[in-house]
């Protein structure tokens, strides 16, 4: 599932998912007291707001990815989730996906962040029950020169391995582009009865 963190930052979860919902929600209303209060710790004042825009496919976008948050630094909400999760010895059951536009650094971000707080900064990765057969897409097709065309069909293969390959997986696959201009959310974007069969089906 995806989570909308902050305006610039969204992340995927694996595990508990009511662990996730709460992580998720405490860091995000965290953010956003902060960003009601001009030039707050964590909170990006400069440049215009980005606002998340649901592709043109993805009509049944919750409400909720469309509200208001503020623009923050992708360091800061890095920090909060790893102190968190730290602070719970772990029992928190939550493995996250983590990727941002940080304008002060001026570059996307993308974290592993794991229940015991250990953090890893990647350029590809894939964490869940089916993170093997995905990262074995990834790992094998990955390239530092890759257009976003590529790397879009790549993670669509990645997930679908990863679903193909795990009972434990979900069936729908989501795309998420974060970048300077913005953030593109679509729901579904392979259709389930499209996705390939499981051996001996």
């Amino acid at each position: 599932k995806v989570h909308r963190v902050a305006d610039n930052v969204w992340c995927c979860g694996a595990g508990t998912s009511g662990d996730i919902d709460a992580l998720v929600r405490q860091c995000r209303y965290t953010f956003l007291l902060r960003g009601i209060i001009s030039d707050s710790i964590g909170t990006c004042s400069e440049g215009g707001r980005v606002s998340a825009k649901p592709g043109k496919d993805a009509d049944d976008v919750p409400d909720q990815m469309k509200a208001w948050l503020p623009k923050v630094r992708v360091a800061a909400v890095v920090r909060m989730l790893r102190d968190v999760l730290y602070e719970n010895d772990g029992h928190i059951g939550a493995n996250l996906v983590l990727g941002g536009y940080d304008a002060h650094e001026s570059q996307a971000v993308l974290v592993a962040i794991h229940p015991p707080g250990s953090v890893d900064s990647v350029p590809f990765t894939a964490l869940g029950s089916g993170g093997l057969a995905a990262m074995s897409v990834l790992e094998s097709r990955h390239r530092s020169d890759l257009t976003v065309e590529e790397a879009i069909q790549i993670c669509k293969d990645a997930v679908g391995a990863g679903i193909t390959n795990d009972l434990g997986s979900g069936s729908q696959i989501d795309l998420c582009i974060i970048s300077a201009s913005g953030v593109k959310y679509q729901r579904a974007v392979v259709k389930e009865e499209s996705l390939p069969m499981s051996h001996g089906e």
